[in-house]
């Protein structure tokens, strides 16, 4: 005999009414019906793409001093102006968006894995090892984040 998956609290009628959804379609919707997470994605989107084609944007090599404007206010020239060594600040921020992309995504990564390895070693030995790693965990825990 086979069961039917009943949803609680909707009357069989309305169910049989209802439209299937696979579980990528519903949080698609649900994700695109935020606001501040469709900005927040494009903002990550559009870094990515910069980091990419920062080679290609920057208008002038961001280590290359050019003395005849240190510290110049915004200009056609330099349209950030320049640092105190007169590297043209534009050109050190697209060059600096590929470094601080992949500092992010690497600490993530190493974060993760090890968080991952450690909960699984941590869930399935269990005793003396979950309690030493979870000791571990909650001196990083007590440590203020600023």
């Amino acid at each position: 005999m086979a069961e039917e998956k009943v949803a609680l609290n909707v009357p069989q009628e309305e169910q049989a009414l209802a439209p299937r959804q696979s579980r990528a379609k519903a949080f698609i919707l649900k994700f695109i019906g935020r606001k501040t997470a469709v900005i927040a994605a494009g903002f990550i989107i559009l870094l990515v793409i910069i980091a990419f084609l920062a080679p290609a944007l920057e208008p002038y090599n961001p280590a290359t001093p050019d003395y005849d404007a240190i510290l110049s206010a915004p200009s056609a020239k330099h349209l950030f102006g320049t640092d105190e060594y007169g590297r043209d600040i534009l050109s050190r921020l697209l060059a600096g968006s590929r470094l601080s992309l992949s500092v992010s995504l690497s600490s993530v990564t190493l974060g993760a894995g090890l968080g991952a390895i450690l909960g699984i070693l941590a869930g399935y030995y269990g005793g003396w090892l979950d309690n030493l790693i979870m000791r571990i965990v909650d001196i990083f825990m007590a440590i203020p984040s600023t």
